[in-house]
């Protein structure tokens, strides 16, 4: 084992650095089913800023409402970390979230009802650019 030990950091280095390049992570909204209630979940990650004007939206049967990134930082309550940030892809320079965070709030805080079976897009905007989408489609259990 001695003689592999000299080895180990290097190749796990290695290893990380890759894992970061190929996986390309996001900035995510998706819609998760907690404690009888539909939560919109947001998650920011290290090294990378996500605008604080920012819009998350959720929409459901050709209904749509938006919160800004702050807004729904601030609504959950949570610990956030806002920094300033670049982002050449979107033209961007300002404050923004960071960190490897994840933030819930219910469906209701977008002015929708509660209830299952639901096909819920989420976006997530900067301006008129898409950052981020998906299609959920959420039933109780």
């Amino acid at each position: 084992m001695k003689k592999f030990t000299p080895y180990i950091v290097p190749v796990i280095s290695v290893l990380l650095i890759l894992s970061i390049l190929l996986i390309d992570p996001e900035f995510t909204g998706l819609a998760v089913f907690e404690n009888d209630e539909v939560m919109i979940q947001l998650n920011t990650f290290k090294d990378l800023v996500l605008p604080e004007n920012a819009e998350l939206e959720v929409s459901i049967e050709n209904v749509s409402s938006r919160l800004t990134i702050k807004e729904f930082i601030e609504k959950t309550g949570e610990e956030f970390e806002l920094v300033e940030g670049k982002i050449e892809s979107l033209s961007f320079e300002g404050m923004g979230y960071t960190g490897n965070q994840t933030y819930y709030l219910p469906l209701s805080e977008f002015g929708f009802e509660d209830g299952y079976a639901k096909d819920i897009e989420i976006n997530v905007y900067y301006g008129d650019l898409l950052i981020s989408n998906q299609n959920i489609i959420i039933t109780k259990r």
